[in-house]
């Protein structure tokens, strides 16, 4: 409503982060899990930007490649309507203290303790953030400026909405 527009305008978040979104449901049937993970993302997206601040971002990590690129995550998001590509930026779970990213169901083990991070951020695993601002702004608030708007055009013209040419690093 307009009335909940104006609150999140003035009193929404800056930054919302869903880091590696997932449902856990163990479905086999890949095309069926994908929409699953589509469906969920779709109403994160129009959720998260209800609360979120008029110069706020919507920051989503994936890891690259299969099935995660089967979620198209950018076109999601641009798909609302509400929301546009800003840039992204690779995971480095060092960057933020303290962060253990672990899988419940197969996840890394030594000594038959859990690896935090391992299957997210290794020499095997890339990981990636994308990052999303209301519609309109996508360019708008850019430090990099012209690089940024570039990686953004290439992100949008890609027909296959594939996260690689997303991925581009943007620094």
């Amino acid at each position: 409503s307009g009335a909940q527009a104006k609150l999140a305008a003035k009193f929404g978040f800056d930054r919302i982060i869903f880091n590696f979104p997932h449902l856990g449901c163990g479905v086999k049937d890949t095309e069926e899990n994908s929409s699953m993970h589509r469906d969920m993302l779709e109403k994160f997206f129009h959720s998260a930007h209800s609360v979120l601040a008029k110069d706020g971002q919507i920051l989503v990590t994936v890891k690259c490649g299969e099935p995660y690129e089967s979620w198209r995550v950018p076109r999601l998001a641009t798909g609302t309507g509400l929301l546009g590509v800003h840039s992204s930026a690779p995971f480095d779970p060092r960057m933020f203290e303290g962060y253990e990213h672990r899988r419940t169901v197969g996840a890394p083990q030594r000594e038959g303790v859990l690896e935090p991070n391992v299957d997210v951020f290794s020499d095997k695993t890339q990981s990636r953030t994308l990052i999303f601002v209301h519609a309109g702004q996508s360019q708008k608030n850019s430090k990099h400026g012209k690089k940024q708007a570039a990686a953004g055009a290439r992100a949008r013209s890609d027909s296959k909405d594939s996260l690689g040419s997303l991925y581009a690093d943007d620094e």
